[in-house]
């Protein structure tokens, strides 16, 4: 196998490479037949195990891709494979492989960044129009064969703030301008690395200490933050203070994110008016969660971006990092691992 070099990926052009040697990570049936279907093999020999004994012996593979897996597993993985110089992950957030022997390796991690955006963006969209169109009472009313025709508002004239703009922000702010034509504010960590192609669509973009412009100024609030230490949380009373009355909270992010409590606090207590979730700090939420009881809540089970072509749309990611680390190409979803995305 060709091997990175100590500085990381060098640029080489030339179509002349080995194919490596990659262990698969957990299963499920689409992923032989796709690596079949995209002709993957001509880049890899996949190494599939029958149990979780032998992915622990220790073999000659430089590279793996995580199907499925658990912050345990991937740490033993690890530890018994000691050649491994690049893993992938089929899955967008990976909060969850970067175990301390990860984290201080020199493994190159890349993810599904981009796979989903689009299917997240819709149910942004989705759960706009939802509260928008006052659904919860047209649902009720229905339920007690009541006519209760009301007025709606209309979707024109919104303001949305991104919490955690990056890649799947832009997707959700490029939509939302398509259709409803909001004005549309994100916030982000480091604005000085922000992609101009992710400032084109927004009408402003902020740092992220300047949270509270965004949060106090938006109708919606739209979380897409990844767990991290600094994120734990991050949705707590005083940030749902801070909003609107009429606001509505989303969440697509990281369920840790938010404190579950405050949220329904704030719910009960008219701080804020409804929240979208499609993520919960404890998953699957337990069934005493007081969030399946309130009618201002719009629940998903942490499955918005599980579309029919899921695994088609995380392999055409999988298979450009898997033709540019053949070629000894700069990966395009490079994890920084310190900072866990």
């Amino acid at each position: 196998m060709l091997r990175l070099l100590s500085r990381g990926f060098s640029n080489f052009s030339k179509a002349v490479f080995e194919p490596t040697k990659m262990a698969i990570i957990g299963s499920n049936p689409n992923v032989p037949k796709l690596i079949k279907t995209l002709e993957l093999d001509q880049y890899m020999t996949p190494v599939y195990f029958d149990n979780e004994a032998d992915m622990m012996k220790p073999g000659d593979y430089d590279s793996a891709l995580i199907v499925n897996s658990n912050p345990k597993q991937m740490e033993d993985f690890l530890a018994a494979q000691r050649k491994i110089k690049w893993i992938h992950s089929t899955m967008a957030g990976v909060d969850w492989v970067i175990g301390e022997r990860l984290k201080n390796s020199k493994i190159v991690l890349t993810n599904a960044k981009g796979a989903f955006s689009e299917s997240l963006a819709e149910h942004i969209l989705f759960s706009i129009l939802y509260f928008t169109k006052k659904t919860p009472h047209f649902i009720e009313t229905r339920a007690k064969h009541e006519w209760a025709p009301i007025d709606v508002d209309s979707a024109k004239h919104l303001r949305i703030g991104i919490i955690g703009y990056g890649n799947i922000g832009y997707n959700v702010a490029k939509l939302l301008k398509r259709s409803i034509k909001p004005r549309i504010y994100g916030c982000c960590n480091q604005l000085s690395e922000m992609n101009k192609k992710y400032k084109s669509v927004c009408d402003r973009i902020f740092e992220g200490k300047d949270y509270p412009k965004v949060i106090k100024n938006s109708d919606f609030v739209v979380g897409i933050l990844p767990k991290t230490p600094k994120t734990l949380n991050y949705f707590n009373m005083e940030k749902f203070m801070m909003m609107k009355k009429s606001a509505v909270f989303i969440n697509i992010g990281r369920g840790v994110t938010m404190v579950e409590d405050d949220l329904v606090q704030a719910l009960n207590e008219g701080v804020i008016t409804g929240a979208s979730l499609d993520v919960f700090p404890q998953e699957p939420l337990p069934s005493t969660s007081k969030l399946y009881d309130m009618k201002n809540v719009l629940m998903t089970y942490h499955c918005t971006d599980r579309t029919v072509d899921y695994w088609e749309r995380t392999m055409k990611v999988f298979e450009k990092e898997l033709k540019r680390y053949v070629m000894r190409k700069e990966p395009i979803n490079l994890i920084d691992k310190s900072k866990g995305y």
